[in-house]
């Protein structure tokens, strides 16, 4: 289960952030003259700790603002909740969350949005907002009075960026409203963290493989999940090192393996297995495809199952070939990238589909693929290439442009007549030679 650590170690500083430090600093210097707001950094009067607290006048109205940052708040569930609990406490509640946390659409709260975490202009933005909106708050209550509500409109002119809110300018003394942990501590609360994690990840090894996989048992348990590993040990695969675990590629081949021994009467090819795959419960295995990335070709797969990679050439009939085309679609029409993939995966090379259907041009028709889709050579006569150029000159303008018109064309002729914009740019030495000289001939 998580541990009280886990708030010791935000940035190293004492369960704070420099984000969370800012928006203290200058709410304090917003309203340092006025005796009426209370102002409190990490209160826990309400039983939850909230990064900033302001209690106003006679009223005590309440108001609470939260800085969500991406590492800390990944639990959406716990934030809601503590949303709710705001709410019921009759407390406003403002939070500024940080884009790489989960979507939160809860319309009980305020909610501003970073975009760009990493800038501190935008950080300045975002905390003016923020006064903003205590100060909307403040006016409200009709505590004040005329003299102390013009000093306030006149301190919100100052509070745009750049000005009175500066956090580059402003960095070391916001660092000082929070003392930090000397380095020693800091350095064993990391070491404690670690130690942790590593403990929790060998109880449970046989879960503590993939991030998918452990981040389901880690929502079960309510525990730590991935990204604590990953923040900790710089890379998943450093975290499974530490525990001694394999690392993540090694676990899904032992899977492969032990998933092809147990279906080993279908792994003659690529194909056939593909094939088997479809006929069962997929989801419980890899696959084929997965295989391949895995063993790099099907045939070092063979190899790891004692399976001979020997095999006589097979006679593939007309219907065979076809149908694994068809399987192949996308790759078969690029006979080049459908060749590389025949070789290393036991399929029919483009010479079988040749000597069977005359070129591979024939048995890409066979297969249903249109001709502009198939990358089949066209040997364009050199006068040809500036015919058609001068003929279509208002397109010839730029590659991206000629190319779209030329898709258009062709796919409205249903044939190639539109010669493909690298064509020009090998023959030409250049897109650019090319238009000079095609247009000084």
């Amino acid at each position: 289960m998580k541990t009280r650590k886990i708030k010791n170690l935000k940035s190293f500083f004492d369960g704070s952030s420099f984000p969370q430090r800012a928006i203290y600093y200058y709410l304090l210097q917003f309203f340092k003259d006025n005796s009426l707001i209370e102002i409190k950094y990490r209160d826990k009067t309400f039983g939850k700790e909230f990064d900033v607290t302001l209690t106003i006048g006679v009223s005590k109205k309440v108001l609470v603002i939260e800085y969500d940052g991406a590492w800390w708040h990944q639990d959406l569930e716990k934030d809601l909740r503590k949303n709710a609990y705001a709410v019921n406490e009759k407390v406003n509640m403002l939070r500024i969350r940080e884009k790489n946390c989960p979507e939160m659409i809860d319309p009980s709260i305020d909610l501003i949005q970073r975009t760009r975490v990493k800038s501190l202009r935008e950080l300045n933005l975002r905390i003016s907002q923020a006064i903003n909106w205590v100060l909307k708050k403040v006016l409200q209550e009709s505590i004040l009075d005329a003299q102390e509500i013009r000093k306030l409109i006149l301190m919100k002119q100052e509070i745009e960026p750049n000005q009175m809110i500066n956090t580059i300018r402003d960095r070391h003394i916001i660092d000082t409203i929070v003392p930090q942990k000397n380095k020693e501590e800091r350095l064993k609360a990391v070491e404690d963290m670690k130690r942790d994690l590593i403990n929790l990840a060998k109880a449970n090894i046989d879960n503590f493989t993939t991030t998918r996989q452990w981040d389901k048992f880690a929502e079960i348990r309510k525990t730590y999940k991935s990204h604590y590993y990953v923040h900790y040990f710089n890379t998943w695969k450093e975290a499974l090192e530490h525990v001694g675990q394999n690392p993540a590629w090694e676990l899904k081949k032992q899977v492969a393996i032990k998933q092809g021994l147990e279906t080993i009467d279908h792994v003659i090819s690529y194909s056939s297995y593909k094939s088997y795959l479809q006929t069962i419960d997929m989801d419980r295995y890899i696959s084929a495809t997965a295989i391949v990335n895995i063993f790099g070709t099907w045939n070092e797969f063979k190899k790891e199952l004692g399976i001979s990679t020997y095999e006589k050439s097979k006679t593939y009939s007309e219907q065979e070939l076809v149908q694994i085309a068809m399987e192949n679609k996308v790759l078969f029409k690029n006979s080049s990238k459908y060749d590389q993939f025949a070789r290393k995966n036991g399929l029919p090379s483009q010479h079988v589909y040749i000597r069977n259907f005359g070129s591979m041009d024939a048995a890409k028709e066979k297969v249903g693929i249109p001709i502009v889709e198939r990358n089949t050579r066209v040997n364009w006569p050199y006068e040809e290439l500036i015919n058609i150029a001068k003929k279509y000159s208002q397109h010839y303008t730029t590659m991206d442009k000629w190319l779209s018109f030329g898709k258009l064309v062709n796919e409205e002729e249903g044939k190639i007549v539109i010669p493909h914009p690298t064509i020009y740019q090998k023959r030409f030495s250049g897109w650019d030679n090319s238009k000079e000289i095609i247009f000084s001939t």
